[in-house]
């Protein structure tokens, strides 16, 4: 029976005049797949990259999208935003401490920056 090994040790960096980068997208903050999420920063904290891009759709602002909504998904603004901070960014700041994190901006972040734009009183609360 063959059993699969992790990959401990495997993605380490030898040369240390070259860069690494991981690049993270469509996490979709509270709908993200746990399981894809928890074996991305697993990846990153084996790997300890210098920078990691969060390309996009990392948050999903569902509740402002303009498109029909399904009860069943809505959720407060500020607790997707805080998911996002706490389960996502913290994590990957734990795990690699050193690595510069770039957050790109994704249609769905996006959707908060329309809606700011012509709804920014009713967003004074947010953290």
């Amino acid at each position: 029976e063959k059993q699969i090994m992790p990959h401990v040790g495997k993605y380490h960096r030898v040369d240390k005049n070259t860069v690494s980068i991981v690049n993270g997208s469509d996490f979709h903050s509270v709908f993200c797949d746990p399981f894809a999420l928890s074996v991305f920063v697993d990846f990153c904290q084996r790997l300890q990259p210098d920078i990691i891009n969060l390309a996009g759709d990392v948050s999903d602002f569902y509740l402002i999208s303009s498109y029909s909504k399904d009860p069943s998904r809505l959720i407060k603004l500020q607790q997707e935003i805080d998911y996002v901070k706490k389960i996502i960014l913290f994590k990957l700041r734990v795990a690699c401490p050193e690595a510069e994190i770039n957050f790109f901006i994704g249609n769905h972040e996006w959707r908060l920056f329309k809606y700011l734009a012509s709804e920014a009183p009713g967003l004074a609360s947010l953290d």
